[in-house]
């Protein structure tokens, strides 16, 4: 169950980058700020996270700052007549991290990725958000 609090944790974070910068970028100059960050993030949303969930939440969150570009690329091929721009910021936030942990990362499995970014589009989203989030997922998997 850590693992989706982590998970939560990390898109409400890269949810509240983007309402701040338009852009995936941390505000966050030392580790102890990190874990600082994270910690409020977790305790603000009843989240009970431990040391390695602070470090995957942490890895996760450099990674798709670092590779935020390619996950633009790749989303964008896959939206079928729609625009990247016209996404709301909150799937938009989950895409950027479920996109992020198919492509970057081998030790999670590709429907677990979707399954979880879907629970978080019907939680923070609606049920159309959660299709749609599950529809260009489903195509980037098959793609890969």
């Amino acid at each position: 169950m850590s693992r989706v609090e982590a998970r939560e944790c990390t898109f409400r974070l890269i949810y509240m980058s983007i309402m701040l910068y338009d852009k995936i970028s941390f505000m966050y100059d030392s580790e102890n700020d990190n874990h600082k960050l994270i910690k409020e993030c977790a305790d603000n949303s009843k989240l009970k996270l431990k040391s390695e969930d602070i470090n995957y939440v942490e890895e996760i969150l450099s990674g798709v700052s670092q590779k935020q570009k390619e996950i633009d690329v790749l989303m964008s091929e896959n939206l079928k007549d729609w625009n990247i721009d016209r996404i709301s910021k909150i799937l938009y936030s989950i895409l950027q991290l479920a996109i992020y942990e198919i492509k970057f990362r081998s030790d999670i499995p590709n429907e677990v990725c979707a399954n979880e970014a879907v629970k978080l589009a019907k939680t923070y989203d609606t049920l159309n958000g959660a299709s749609f989030v599950n529809g260009i997922l489903g195509c980037i998997i098959e793609n890969a």
